[in-house]
C-alpha cells in the first residue's frame, strides 16, 4: 500500500477545532508514557510530522481526521491553535482514507492487531476483495490475515485493547482464541498477575481444554533438563548416568502419582531445581 502522489498538498497551519476525529479509524488510545514523551516533545520542538486530514466536504466545515490523532491531542492540551498536516482529495474513497491511515500509523509504529482487523474488514466489503487480495494490499500472508479476523470476532471484546496494550503478540492471541470468553477473562487476569511466558499459558489453555500434551513435547521437555545439567569434564558419563537414574526414578514416581503430562514441567523444575539454578531455566513444556 503506498501513499498516493498529485492528491495531496502541505497546509503548516490547520484549525485543529475544525478536524474531526471520528471519520476513520484512528489511534485514539495511546500507551500514557509513549504520550507522555511525545507531549513533550511537542513541547519542546512542535509538530514535527504533519498529521493527515481529507479536504473537507462541501456541506461541512469540518477536516476528517486520517491519521495523527496523539499529535492532534498534545498540541491542544499545550493550548496551541494549529498544527501542520497533508490535506487528501475529497475525492478519495473512505477505502482509501483507511489505507492511507494504515500506511502512516505503520510507518511509526504498528497499528493495534484488532483496529487492523477492523480496518481489513472494511476494505474487503466495501471493494469486494477476496482475503488474498486483501492480504496483498497490507503486505502480509493471507494465513495471518485470516488469524487476525478469526482472533478479532473470538476474543472477548473488552480484552481485545488490553492484550495490545501489553505487547500480546498472534501466538499468545491464537491461545486465548481457543477459549469461551468466560475462560478468556479468568485466564487473563491470571497472566497479568502471575507473568505467564507464551509456553506457561500454553499449559493453561491445554488444561482449560482439557486436553492432554503430545508425547513428543514430553520428550523436548525431558531432554531440556537432561541437557541442563552441568558435567564434570573429567567424568561426564558418571554424573549424566547419574541424573539419568534420578530422572528414570522420578518419572516412575510421577507416572504412579496419575498426575496429569501439564504438570510434568514442574515436577521437572522440583526434581532437578538445584542444578537448573545454577545453569538457568531449561524451557517449559508447550502444547504442540
Amino acid at each position: 500500500m503506498t501513499t498516493p502522489r498529485g492528491s495531496l498538498r502541505y497546509e503548516p497551519a490547520l484549525p485543529c477545532h475544525l478536524i474531526d476525529t471520528t471519520q476513520y479509524r484512528t489511534r485514539t488510545k495511546r500507551n500514557p508514557t509513549a504520550l507522555a514523551a511525545l507531549l513533550n516533545s511537542i513541547e519542546q520542538f512542535g509538530v514535527l510530522t504533519p498529521i493527515w486530514v481529507q479536504e473537507r466536504a462541501q456541506d461541512s466545515d469540518s477536516l476528517p481526521l486520517i491519521a495523527g490523532f496523539g499529535r492532534l491531542h498534545c498540541q491542544m492540551t499545550l493550548g496551541r491553535e494549529f498544527i501542520p498536516g497533508l490535506v487528501f482529495s475529497g475525492k478519495d474513497s473512505r477505502t482509501q482514507c483507511l489505507g492511507y491511515g494504515v500506511t502512516e500509523n505503520c510507518v511509526r509504529e504498528p497499528l493495534p492487531w484488532y483496529m487492523l482487523a477492523d480496518v481489513i474488514d472494511e476494505m474487503a466489503t466495501a471493494e469486494d476483495l477476496t482475503l488474498s487480495k486483501v492480504a496483498q494490499r497490507f503486505g502480509i500472508s493471507q494465513s495471518l490475515c485470516s488469524k487476525i479476523l478469526g482472533a478479532r470476532a473470538r476474543i472477548a471484546p473488552q480484552l481485545q485493547e488490553a492484550m495490545a496494550e501489553n505487547g500480546f503478540g498472534m501466538r499468545v492471541i491464537d491461545l486465548y482464541a481457543k477459549l469461551d470468553e468466560p475462560e478468556q477473562h479468568r485466564l487473563f487476569a491470571r497472566h497479568i498477575a502471575e507473568g505467564f511466558t507464551a509456553d506457561q499459558l500454553g499449559n493453561e489453555v491445554a488444561k482449560l481444554r482439557g486436553k492432554s500434551i503430545p508425547t513428543s513435547a514430553v520428550l523436548r521437555a525431558v531432554l531440556r533438563f537432561v541437557s541442563s545439567a552441568k558435567l564434570n569434564p573429567e567424568r561426564p558419563f558418571e554424573a549424566l548416568v547419574q541424573r539419568l537414574m534420578r530422572l528414570g526414578k522420578g518419572l516412575q514416581a510421577f507416572e504412579k502419582k496419575g498426575s496429569p503430562l501439564t504438570e510434568l514441567d514442574a515436577f521437572l523444575k522440583k526434581l532437578f531445581g538445584d542444578d537448573d539454578d545454577r545453569n538457568g531455566p531449561a524451557g517449559a513444556l508447550v502444547p504442540a
